[in-house]
């Protein structure tokens, strides 16, 4: 087993859909959950076959939000991974999550058995307002209770998203959104700046009008590379910050090309020197997963972008 390989699963349902996301994503979508679940576990097997020789160093839940699947759902999909490919024991296994979907004890400490070490928490602000102008379906204090929560279950590597030049946000407000989410100490901090996609609610509503020009963003950007600094989390790419040795191994396969292999609607995939695009949509009549089709952007991100990521 001498290469290495990240594996990327799309989960692409949410509770609902915020009005800046332009990611592909099925919001409230319960009855299409089983059966995608079980054409992933399927495409998982068939992929399996081209790994040997790999050892899967990374595994990394995006989304959609795959914390809204709930414990069960997110144990098969992990034990498919574990049962078709060989996993290394440091392995880092990522789930993305929002705070309103990451209260149960019960699962973050099943989740924690399964091999999951690392949640990515999309927090986004911790100005309630501006969260439910956004559609994020929590509170701030969700988010703190999350948090909490997390640390309890056994979770030691946690991140949180969060984005700047919201609509009417001021320099101070985004300061107090940093300063009171960096008090909740987690190891891993990714700051985007906030881009309006044509197609999304965002881009069609008086509110866009009241979003922060180039040059404040700007400004809010570099006070949060040399603040992040003073507080200890090292900037490793445009929008990203760890503690030492905190930064996320799996992203850093996008940053420097390391094969990772993508699967479900969203994602595209390296394989060895080749890169090809994994696309597809899911097709809620034919009960699989549809290669091939329109999910309109890829959710890997591009290296050295900053456009929000969704959770």
């Amino acid at each position: 087993m001498g290469k290495n390989l990240g594996l990327y699963l799309h989960v692409p349902f949410c509770r609902s859909k915020c009005i800046y996301c332009d990611f592909y994503s099925l919001p409230q979508a319960e009855e299409q959950i089983d059966r995608y679940i079980e054409a992933l576990c399927r495409h998982l097997e068939a992929a399996a076959a081209r790994c040997e020789g790999y050892t899967v160093d990374t595994v990394y839940l995006g989304g959609g939000t795959p914390s809204y699947l709930g414990r069960e759902r997110l144990e098969t999909v992990l034990d498919a991974v574990h049962k078709f490919y060989h996993i290394a024991e440091n392995a880092e296994v990522t789930l993305e999550a929002n705070p309103d979907s990451t209260g149960d004890k019960k699962m973050i400490r099943a989740l924690r058995e399964a091999g999951v070490n690392r949640v990515s928490l999309g927090v986004q602000s911790a100005d309630d307002r501006m969260l439910r102008l956004l559609g994020r379906p929590h509170s701030f204090a969700q988010a703190e209770g999350a948090v909490a929560g997390l640390r309890q279950g056994g979770i030691e590597n946690i991140s949180l998203d969060l984005i700047y030049g919201l609509p009417g946000q001021t320099m101070g407000h985004w300061q107090e959104t940093l300063e009171r989410t960096a008090a909740l100490s987690p190891e891993h901090l990714s700051c985007y700046g906030l881009k309006v996609e044509e197609g999304t609610p965002l881009a069609s509503m008086e509110a866009r009008e009241a979003i922060p020009d180039g040059d404040a963003q700007a400004d809010f950007y570099l006070w949060t590379v040399r603040r992040l600094e003073e507080l200890g989390y090292g900037q490793y790419e445009i929008s990203n910050f760890a503690r030492p040795g905190r930064h996320s191994r799996h992203n850093m396969k996008y940053w420097t090309l390391g094969e990772y292999l993508g699967l479900g609607p969203g994602p595209t995939r390296t394989w060895g020197a080749c890169a090809s695009p994994g696309r597809g949509t899911w097709g809620p009549t034919a009960g699989a997963w549809r290669p091939g089709g329109s999910s309109r952007r890829p959710r890997r991100p591009s290296p050295g972008t900053s456009g929000v990521w969704s959770t």
